[in-house]
């Protein structure tokens, strides 16, 4: 889980900081708090960068829990080992 905090901050930053400068200026001249600013401005114009860092996020932590299986670690693939084995038992069992 902490595999996934630097890209989603990375994410959150570099959309902060890469609003148009003008769109700030002219939302601050209409008489909007710093507050509103960031919500209503920023965040909206950044959120594309913000699912990027996300979407990155959730592939590294996918990625890491797949290959600490695989080096007996426990995690993702240890899980859906046990389940596939759990489900081929019980389908012996079912009726025909």
């Amino acid at each position: 889980m902490l595999l996934g905090i630097p890209p989603l901050l990375a994410g959150t930053y570099s959309g902060i900081a890469n609003v148009d400068r003008n769109v700030v200026d002219a939302a601050r001249s209409m008489g909007m708090t710093e507050l509103r600013v960031l919500l209503r401005v920023e965040v909206p114009n950044a959120l594309p960068l913000i699912m990027s860092g996300l979407r990155t996020a959730t592939l590294q932590i996918v990625a890491t829990a797949t290959v600490a299986a695989y080096a007996s670690l426990g995690g993702l693939a240890a899980t859906s080992s046990t389940a596939s084995r759990c489900a081929s038992s019980t389908s012996h069992w079912s009726a025909r």
